[in-house]
Order: structure tokens, then C-alpha cells, then sequence
């Protein structure tokens, strides 16, 4: 049987609904921002901040000791949009870089992209962001953009409205310059995507399914238990439609390309007869998504409960080797909550913990274990 819309929403309800899983992340960059900065965001404007790609990934970047904190680089997501940018689709917002400090704070997502594109044999010039300055952002290109995004939703809107809350900021790349990409999201840049300026509604619509998917994964590996400790290297995977000499994928990259793949097919499925463009990855999800998904099956070990969850509720089979969780240490965590040493901040049925010492610390637990101290380890960051 085919993937459907309904059945995606199903699989990623086991989590929460959008709304929850959303505040769950606002949760840990808040928790990890007032950390770095000894202060509390600002009341009223922090979501404005805390949902910014640029925010988030310095954030990530600090947390994994790549770079200094800096405070000036913890900015409003609405300094990178002018007006008349920023719209709603059926309750969620929508909005695109349009600023001239868009280029600079973005900067960084772009290179990433076009560093992957050379990487896997293309031939790319450095790509450019369309904003106010130097070449407009016209009308007619963010009226593309929301009817693409509307095309989606009107399609297949248990998925796409499922999805489009996780999307931050959308990001146009002018097209002689971004060669080969048909759309792009950047893990170190979570919530924003990247796409070429469109040539239809359909491969706006595409572009949302396939890198929303990818946010939606982001999300969901900030707040779950996706990946599993692996005290060895991890296997990578080649799937059979790669060219010969191409990189095998990480396990990380594996896993949100199933998904997204999975989206795909259900989104595919639901255009009926529209035309699709000749470079679209629709007509392949329906074939790669089972490739991808028996490898992950088969190598479960390399997952987290949360993931082996995952798995289950798309596949209706569960993975053939269990994941090595790294159990917390209550006597530890007990001792820390007595003495003050950790920040516990409670998010519905979930609690995150933080912890600052030699390294910076986050991890989730069930509410209930503070009381019963009966706990699993729920690590996912």
C-alpha cells in the first residue's frame, strides 16, 4: 500500500502535534541561550529570536564547541524580512528573507549548500540570495512562493500543514547562480528553506514537502530520541541510484532522507495528473523511500528508541537490533536537582534538563520519572 497524507500525520502525532513539539524546541534554545548568556530572553520577543535559523545555528554551533558565544549574533527572525513579506497560510506563518542583512546572516547557509553541490561533482558557482537590494524581490515572486505553499495545502493539507509549521524562513537563491539545486535545507541552519527562484506553483509546493520534511526531522531530533549511543563507527549507506564514487550517507543524513522520501511519495500521490518538471524527485520516492527504509530497519542499533518508534509507525515493522541507550545516573541526577546544579524546565508530560560543567549538557525525560525516579533515558542532544 502506498504512503498517504494521513498516514505521515499519524506517524509524527506519536510525538505531539506541531504546536508541541515547536515549544519543546523553543524550550532548549531558550534554556541554552539564557545558559551562554546568564540572562533570560526577552519576554514577548524571545519566539522571535529563538525561531531564527541564523539564532538556532549559532546556538548549535556554540553547544558543539565550533564557535565563541557571541550575544550579537542572537538576533529577531523579523530583522531578515521587509514588509510585505511575511504572510499566513491556514494559521501558519509564512515568510521570506528579504533584507540586505539576510545576505550576511545567511551567508553561512548558502556556502554550506553550495559546498555540498561541489562536493557530489557539481559544478557551481557561489550562490546568490534575491533580497530588496541589488536584484528586488518583486511582487510577483513572493506571490509564487504562497501560491506554491497554497498548491501544497490544497493538495495534501494533512501533511503540508503538518509540516509548514516547522518552516521559519523560506529563502530565494537567484537561479544562474545556484546551478544544480532545486531546493536545500542546511542542518547547521534548521528552519530555513533554500530553494532556485521558481519556475511554478508545483516546484514551490515540492520544494515545502521536501525540505519541511527535513525541519520537521530537525525538530524532532532536537526533542527526541531519534539516534541511538553507538560506541563503534557507524555504518553508511549507498543507496543504488548513486553515482559511481559518490560518498556513502552518515546515518544522520539516512534517516531524514527516508523521510523525506516518505513525504514524497505521499505527496505524489496526491497531485493527480499536474505536470511535473523533468529534475523533480517525486516520481522516485515512491521506490526509494523502501530502499532506505529496509537499511535503517536492518541496522537499528544505530537508532534511538524514538527512532525505532518512527520506523515503526511508517513501516508497521520494528528495526531487527535494538539501539545501547546510555542510562542516566539517577543517583547523579538526584544529587544535582538537591545541590541546584541543573536547570529543569518542564514542558507538558516532558522535562528538560540541563547542565553546565566541563561541557553544556541538555537531555529529556518523562516529567513523571522526577517524582517516581523510575527513568529511561530519553538523550537527544
Amino acid at each position: 500500500m502506498p504512503l498517504g497524507a494521513a498516514d505521515l500525520r499519524r506517524a509524527h502525532a506519536i510525538f505531539g502535534l506541531p504546536a508541541e513539539v515547536i515549544e519543546q524546541r523553543r524550550v532548549l534554545y531558550r534554556t541554552l541561550l539564557e545558559m551562554l548568556s546568564g540572562e533570560k530572553p526577552r519576554t514577548g520577543t524571545d519566539e522571535d529570536i529563538l525561531d531564527n535559523p541564523a539564532t538556532r545555528g549559532h546556538l548549535g554551533a556554540v553547544l558543539a564547541g565550533d564557535e565563541p558565544f557571541t550575544p550579537t549574533k542572537c538576533f529577531p527572525l523579523s530583522e531578515l524580512v521587509v514588509e510585505g513579506r511575511t504572510t499566513s497560510v491556514e494559521g501558519c506563518v509564512v515568510r521570506l528573507a528579504s533584507t540586505l542583512s539576510a545576505r550576511e546572516a545567511l551567508a553561512g547557509a548558502v556556502m554550506k549548500v553550495s559546498g555540498e553541490l561541489r562536493r557530489h561533482g557539481a559544478d557551481t558557482q557561489e550562490s546568490a540570495l534575491v533580497t530588496t537590494t541589488g536584484r528586488p524581490v518583486a511582487g510577483s515572486l513572493f506571490d509564487r512562493l504562497v501560491d506554491g505553499i497554497e498548491l501544497a495545502v490544497r493538495m495534501a493539507s494533512m501533511l503540508a500543514l503538518d509540516l509548514l509549521p516547522h518552516v521559519s524562513l523560506f529563502a530565494v537563491l537567484t537561479r544562474d547562480a545556484a546551478g544544480r539545486l532545486g531546493s536545500a535545507s542546511a542542518r547547521e541552519f534548521p528552519g530555513l528553506i533554500l530553494l532556485p527562484e521558481p519556475d511554478s506553483s508545483l516546484e514551490v509546493a515540492e520544494a515545502l514537502i521536501h525540505e519541511g520534511a527535513h525541519q520537521k526531522f530537525f525538530d524532532l531530533a532536537t526533542t527526541r530520541a531519534l539516534f541511538g549511543a553507538r560506541p563503534y563507527p557507524a555504518p553508511t549507506f549507498l543507496p543504488s541510484w548513486a553515482k559511481p564514487g559518490a560518498p556513502g550517507w552518515p546515518v544522520e543524513q539516512t534517516f531524514a532522507a527516508w523521510h523525506a522520501y516518505c513525504c514524497l511519495s505521499a505527496f505524489h500521490d496526491s497531485l493527480g495528473d499536474l505536470d511535473i518538471h523533468s529534475d523533480s524527485l517525486l516520481p522516485h520516492a515512491e521506490e526509494r523511500y523502501p530502499e532506505i527504509g529496509d537499511w535503517l530497519l536492518a541496522h537499528g542499533e544505530c537508532l534511538g528508541q524514538d527512532g525505532h518508534a518512527l520506523l515503526g509507525a511508517v513501516t508497521g515493522r520494528r528495526p531487527e537490533h535494538i539501539s545501547t541507550d546510555v542510562p542516566v545516573d539517577l543517583d547523579r541526577l538526584s544529587a544535582d536537582i538537591a545541590d541546584g546544579s541543573l536547570l529543569l524546565r518542564k514542558v507538558g508530560e516532558r522535562t528538560l534538563v540541563a547542565r553546565q560543567a566541563s561541557r553544556t549538557e541538555l537531555f529529556w525525560i518523562r516529567s513523571k520519572t522526577l517524582d517516581t525516579h523510575s527513568m529511561s533515558d530519553e538523550r537527544s542532544t
